[in-house]
Parts: C-alpha cells; structure tokens; sequence
C-alpha cells in the first residue's frame, strides 16, 4: 500500500518523467519545442473529444524534439509535462503534425499518398519512464516499441539512436 500511495502521488503531481516517440504527418515549423495549449474535455454528440480552449481549459505542457524526417513524416521524441487526456494527441494536432494512424484528433488520415494509409494503427509508444523509488533511487522502464511503428520506421529509414531515449 505505501508503494502504491508512493507512485500514485509521483504520477498526480508529474514527477515521473515520460518520454514517448511518435510519427507524425508533415514537418513541424521548430526542431524542438514546448507546446503549451489549455485543454478542456468537450462533449460533441454524447462523445468526448479534448480540444484547446484558452478559457476554460486545464493547463497542458508538452516538450517535443525532432529526431528525423523523412518523405513528409517526422519522428518525435516527447515530454508531457502535464497529464491530460489525449495531451501529446491534441497538442500534436494543434500544431499541424497529427500523430499517423490517430483517427480521433487526425483529419489526413487518407491521404493519397500515404503510404501507411492500410496501417491505421496509432503511431504513438510510451518509450520510457522514469521514477524514484521510496529510497530515491531511479529507476526506467522501457517498452519495445510496437510491430507496426518498427515496420514504419524501417520503411521510412528513420535514424534511431540510443540517446533518443
């Protein structure tokens, strides 16, 4: 129980680095950023959608980094700083670079020539997290990033490296 209550008070209070990687559509206008857009969960037809909203939104924060582009597609590493719903998803739409395969927040996703337009699945992994444990000692966890996002990056011969983690 105290582990738990340890980790859930790290998570509500953003304490635990997340770094996620993700392919987007286009060429975002900044190598590197911070996108920072309130959001607020909006109700359309009895379904939720989070959209940014400047004056009812919560505060949302998310730090991105190019690491390469190829054929109008752009591999991000991302840092939420905050934890809203669907953040890195609206925040990345907002910018104009909708997450390939994000059929909620993404209004390109036939595009004709798309050449993952078969492969539908969202090209968003959480690749690592980092947490301190009770004794203050770090320790990341890192995921295997999915079939179809390694089969993206293989035939977009993205640049992976180590340090992109």
């Amino acid at each position: 129980k105290e582990t738990a209550r340890y980790l859930s008070h790290q998570f509500k209070n953003n304490l635990i680095q997340k770094i996620y990687w993700a392919i987007v559509l286009g060429i975002p206008k900044n190598q590197k950023g911070i996108i920072n857009k309130p959001i607020f969960k909006n109700m359309i037809s009895k379904k939720e959608k989070m959209v940014i909203n400047y004056t009812e939104g919560l505060k949302a924060k998310t730090l991105y980094e190019v690491i390469d582009i190829k054929k109008g597609f752009s591999f991000l590493k991302i840092k939420p700083l905050t934890g809203r719903k669907h953040q890195i998803r609206i925040h990345l739409s907002s910018m104009g670079n909708p997450i390939l395969g994000d059929r909620k927040y993404n209004n390109n996703i036939s595009i004709v020539n798309n050449p993952f337009r078969k492969n539908l699945e969202m090209h968003l992994c959480a690749k690592n997290i980092v947490i301190k444990d009770i004794n203050n000692k770090k320790i990341k966890i890192s995921a295997p990033l999915p079939n179809h996002m390694q089969t993206s990056i293989s035939i977009l011969n993205f640049n992976m490296t180590d340090e992109n983690e």
